[in-house]
């Protein structure tokens, strides 16, 4: 199933997360470890265990969004999925971070260097200022091992309305999407194929989640 969720506000900025210089795996990608197989996961080559964005606006009119996300491997075709690709356009936007780690089923953890990070021009892209930056642990996992990623993105857009994928082509356990608003500002949420989920808010704090 897929789900899509569209936050339409005033204008489009998010503090990002330090990431630089993290030896060992974050406390939400440890919780997400931690999360069981369930049978419904049966027969699928990986499991989403969290899959989470949270973007925050400025009134300059900047975006900034901080990804996580997990996943378990589980079959050895699984292996693929450990990857991640990120694209923006290089006149607009910025990768601020792209870290990444491993679990393995015995619970050591590994920190996905810069050389598991590429950043080049896409062979298909139609707009001459894209880019993608890439990290791939996908020759480096096997059945069992956990994936996870966080990345920061920064850029301005003249567009309202941002879009959020809760489900793809993988079963997931959880997926979030979290917005931050400058005071006085609004947001609507709107789900597509799926019944309708009215947004958890706190004060210009909007959260949507579906498990």
């Amino acid at each position: 199933m897929r789900v899509t969720s569209a936050l339409a506000c005033l204008a489009l900025c998010c503090s990002s997360a330090a990431l630089a210089g993290v030896t060992e795996p974050p406390r939400w990608l440890a919780a997400a470890a931690g999360n069981q197989t369930p049978a419904a996961a049966s027969g699928a080559p990986a499991l989403v265990l969290w899959d989470e964005a949270e973007v925050t606006v400025d009134t300059s009119g900047r975006i900034t969004t901080v990804e996580r996300y997990a996943l378990r491997v589980l079959t050895p075709e699984g292996r693929k999925e450990a990857e991640a690709h990120k694209y923006y356009p290089a006149d607009t936007a910025k990768v601020n971070e792209l870290q990444g780690w491993l679990i393995s089923p015995s619970g050591r953890v590994r920190v996905l260097g810069k050389d598991h990070v590429t950043d080049r021009e896409p062979g298909d892209a139609f707009y001459e200022q894209a880019r993608v930056r890439s990290l791939n642990a996908s020759q480096e996992c096997g059945e069992g091992w956990i994936f996870g990623y966080e990345s920061s993105i920064e850029e301005r857009s003249v567009f309202t309305q941002l879009v959020w994928e809760f489900q793809w082509r993988l079963p997931v356990i959880e997926s979030r999407y979290v917005l931050h608003l400058p005071a006085g500002w609004e947001a609507k949420a709107a789900l597509l194929n799926h019944a309708p989920v009215a947004p958890s808010v706190s004060g210009n704090r909007y959260e949507i989640a579906a498990q």
